[in-house]
């Protein structure tokens, strides 16, 4: 598989010295180049650089200028800048640090400390990426965590009101955990959790989105899917779980889940994001009381079970 490498974004607005560097670039990193802040703007919503490298001096918008419109942009607010100029007084280098450049590299630059200097750059901002990733992850199972939950899910219940379609929330347990850390130990437990964790990721689409809500907790969103259609999709997971059997201790162990299934349609369009979870919720607390190891449909009359969504956060 072909690696993929960082993306450089040159904005250098005289094309000589634009070509240069992008000769000097483009065998370590992926470049694309632009002429004018304005374009550097375009380009850069589109192509999602690593790495900005630009002339402090630009025409029109300069280069702090352009830092500015980039740092507005969704998913650019982090990418780090590097200016190059060829004024290198100290009180341009204190501003251009002081309104959020990364580095500043006087000119003419000399080659390996260019590379040097965007390579750091690059790291810098992998780096944070990996930090920013660590802060939305449940670090046991790898899925999002509950902050990560709390975003996604006002982001896909404001998208399906203002589109008006379906959107799905599943809420799965996995049984009888304790009886499990009991018998062989939190170790065994956590593998249990970390196993399920993989066979629901295995059954996700591209545009559905799964997160550890807490213990033995998940929550699936399912965009674009009915009350119907998120029920097959759990049942088939159950049923999964039911024919397969895990090896975390002496003798091979079953695993089964409970699954409360609830959607905001038009018709049950659900007034928030916290209502539509405590439907779910009600209707796992509905599975668990019929006997476990199985999946029910959230219904109007479940509204009287007293979801417990905000005792257990």
């Amino acid at each position: 598989m072909r690696e993929l490498r960082s993306r450089v974004l040159v904005v250098e607005d005289d094309a000589a010295t634009r070509e240069g560097l992008v000769s000097l670039l483009e065998g370590k990193f992926e470049v694309i180049a632009a002429a004018t802040g304005e374009e550097a703007v375009e380009v850069a919503k589109l192509h999602r650089p690593d790495v900005v490298l630009a002339d402090l001096s630009l025409p029109g918008m300069d280069g702090l200028t352009t830092l500015e419109s980039l740092r507005q942009q969704p998913g650019l607010q982090g990418v780090p800048a590097v200016f190059l100029s060829g004024v290198e007084d100290e009180a341009t280098v204190e501003c251009c640090l002081n309104r959020g450049a990364t580095d500043f590299i006087p000119k003419p630059a000399q080659a390996r400390e260019l590379v040097a200097r965007i390579t750091r750059a690059v790291r810098q901002r992998q780096d944070l990426k990996a930090l920013e990733l660590l802060a939305k992850q449940d670090a046991l199972t790898g899925l999002a965590n509950f902050r990560s939950l709390a975003i996604r899910l006002e982001e896909e219940f404001k998208r399906a009101e203002r589109y008006d379609h379906p959107l799905a929330l599943v809420m799965l347990d996995l049984d009888h955990l304790k009886k499990l850390n009991d018998q062989l130990g939190h170790e065994a437990g956590n593998q249990a959790i970390q196993m399920l964790a993989q066979e629901l990721t295995a059954n996700l689409r591209e545009t559905d989105f799964a997160a550890r809500f807490g213990g033995d907790e998940f929550i699936v969103l399912l965009p674009h899917q009915s009350s119907s259609e998120a029920a097959i999709f759990a049942e088939r997971l159950r049923a999964r779980l039911n024919d397969q059997t895990f090896k975390f201790g002496p003798t091979p162990q079953r695993l089964s889940i409970s699954v409360g299934v609830a959607s905001r349609t038009s018709e049950h369009p659900k007034n928030s994001p916290e209502h539509l979870l405590q439907a779910a919720d009600a209707a796992l607390y509905e599975a668990k009381r019929l006997g476990r190891n199985r999946m029910t449909v959230f219904e109007r009359e479940m509204n009287h079970l007293q979801p417990a969504v905000e005792q257990r956060h």
